[in-house]
């Protein structure tokens, strides 16, 4: 038994790796995940801030001969996700040791909290497709862990160096993978140092320091990637004004005014479920509430407000993945206090009923370490989503020889990164990503506009200028400049929309799938609207409201502009 809770963190880690490598993307995927992959791939520049840590931390993993690249890089994070976990299950253990509990005890709920963070969809979808924010949370969360450490043992002078170091340079590594987020974290931890005042030396802060400024140097990969011209290259951060547009990410800061949702604190609860919300917030309590851990509990308590306020500084939607990333290391903490309570439970009980006590306490530890697992990983798994690589595929088998493709939808121009970046797929073509292109340091991957008066393939948009419209004959989900649309080209895309949704039907469960092909038809159907096939864009738009099961006010305004006067 002693054996077991010993080595309790090793175990649930592993438990929770092998869960996502069964559930990883096996190709390239939506949203940033192609993007990302293909910068890891090519060692490129990701879009702001950078990402630089990602980047090397995916082309580690992306070199194992182990399936597709986009799969290689998702085990990246399955590996950054499960070293999340294990230093949950550290801070949990050390928190819990100061609590009062039994080391074997502490090492046990450590374990139940682990499991509770890491089956949370919040750090699991982010754990089985290419993302920087299991990176993050196994960086953030190491360094509390490291801290607490430190703390726990109040060493002499000196003693605490190697903890306090090592803290520091996973701090720094945090800044270089996601700044806003690594902040965030920080600042609890860095205020809970301060109030605590390690008996550290001259020496020890020189060390400290020394490992967060060797950390910090991972920024300067952008520069010297960009030189080498990469396909993914945002920003080419070559001069110091351009590597600072980068890393400040000043291109994402009119998101960082958007007022939240309100729903950050519900979704917390909705993560964990509602036994581990309802032991977290009595946990937090008894933490602030004993002296031995009231430091700690606020240092907890700080961390989750903390990161909570992040995600809704730059607006909380709850159908965003990556806004369910912001809120990762806010479980982690939330598990680390819903793991308390059997201790203070056992603790309040143990005078009076010792046997009760233990029984009590074991069970609510059994039934927290079962709460989530039992939920089934079928929730976050992408294991059989092929959905990206084939609608953009058969997108771009549209395109004639030594053709240019003008790509409008930045998920469209992240997957043709991909698919040319790692896959080698047409290698003849140009692509040119119009929205792009006011970006400073002309982006590599954005091709200047080709030379011919228009590319031949163009992804229709809202902003395509009216004389455009008018000129744009159907091709596949695209559509090239000539002498405009048929009935019969219309009638003709609608045998493509179909032959695709066959193709891609097994990935309709998948809502990134299904919102790309929702957008693509709601696009089609505002265009067949705007040139006068009223009946042909009514019938793009069922398909997009069919697709999206579901009206939302943009599609029912679009088809009650298209109904026929």
């Amino acid at each position: 038994m002693n054996a077991l809770a010993r080595h309790a963190p090793v175990a649930v880690a592993l438990i929770c790796f092998v869960t996502y490598v069964f559930a990883a993307v096996p190709t390239v995927y939506w949203l940033d995940s192609s993007e990302l992959a293909a910068a890891a791939w090519t060692l490129g520049v990701a879009h702001p801030p950078g990402h630089p840590l990602f980047a090397l931390w995916g082309r580690l993993f992306a070199l194992a001969p182990l399936g597709g690249i986009g799969f290689r890089v998702a085990l990246s994070q399955a590996a950054a996700g499960a070293l999340a976990v294990a230093a949950t299950c550290v801070l949990a253990r050390e928190l819990l040791g100061r609590l009062g509990a039994a080391p074997a005890a502490a090492s046990l709920l450590g374990g139940a909290g682990g499991l509770v963070f890491g089956f949370s969809w919040g750090l699991a979808f982010q754990s089985v497709r290419p993302e920087v924010y299991a990176l993050h949370a196994a960086t953030a969360l190491g360094a509390a862990a490291l801290v607490v450490r430190a703390d726990a043992a109040r060493a002499p002078a000196g003693g605490a160096g190697p903890a306090l170091a090592a803290a520091a340079l996973l701090a720094g590594l945090s800044l270089a993978n996601h700044h806003l987020l690594a902040l965030a974290g920080l600042a609890p931890l860095g205020l809970f140092v301060l109030a605590r005042r390690p008996r550290a030396g001259p020496a020890t802060w020189a060390l400290v320091l020394g490992a967060l400024v060797l950390a910090l140097g991972v920024y300067l990969y952008l520069p010297v990637r960009a030189r080498a011209g990469p396909l993914v290259n945002w920003g080419n951060p070559q001069t110091a004004a351009r590597w600072f547009w980068v890393v400040s990410a000043r291109v994402f800061q009119k998101s960082v005014e958007r007022a939240s949702s309100g729903s950050v604190p519900f979704e917390i609860v909705r993560e964990l479920g509602p036994l581990a919300a309802l032991c977290a917030l009595g946990g937090l309590a008894a933490l602030v509430r004993a002296r031995a851990t009231r430091a700690l509990g606020l240092l907890v308590g700080g961390e989750i407000a903390a990161y909570a306020a992040a995600c809704a500084l730059v607006g909380f939607d709850e159908h965003n993945p990556d806004a369910h990333g912001y809120l990762a290391c806010a479980l982690g903490y939330a598990a680390v206090a819903a793991v308390a309570l059997p201790v203070a439970l056992a603790s309040a009980l143990k005078p009076r009923w010792p046997r009760a006590a233990a029984a009590a306490s074991a069970l609510l530890g059994l039934a927290l370490a079962l709460s989530q697992p039992a939920r089934g990983p079928a929730r976050f798994s992408l294991a059989r989503t092929y959905g990206a690589e084939t609608t953009l595929a058969s997108a771009l088998a549209e395109l004639p020889p030594r053709g240019a493709i003008d790509a409008g939808y930045f998920q469209t121009v992240f997957g043709l990164w991909y698919l040319r970046g790692v896959e080698g797929a047409r290698p003849d073509s140009e692509l040119y990503a119009r929205h792009f292109a006011r970006f400073p340091g002309a982006v590599a991957a954005a091709s200047p506009a080709p030379a011919r008066a228009r590319p031949p393939l163009h992804e229709h948009d809202l902003d395509d200028p009216p004389a455009l419209l008018s000129r744009l004959e159907p091709l596949g989900l695209w559509y090239r400049v000539g002498a405009g649309a048929t009935p019969a080209a219309l009638l003709a895309q609608d045998a493509d929309w179909d032959r695709l949704l066959a193709r891609v039907a097994v990935d309709l469960d998948d809502r990134e799938t299904r919102g790309y092909l929702t957008w693509s038809f709601f696009l089609a159907a505002h265009l067949r609207c705007q040139i006068g096939a009223r009946s042909e864009g009514l019938g793009a738009a069922e398909r997009a409201r069919a697709l999206n099961r579901g009206d939302t006010p943009e599609l029912a305004a679009l088809r009650q502009r298209c109904q026929p006067p």
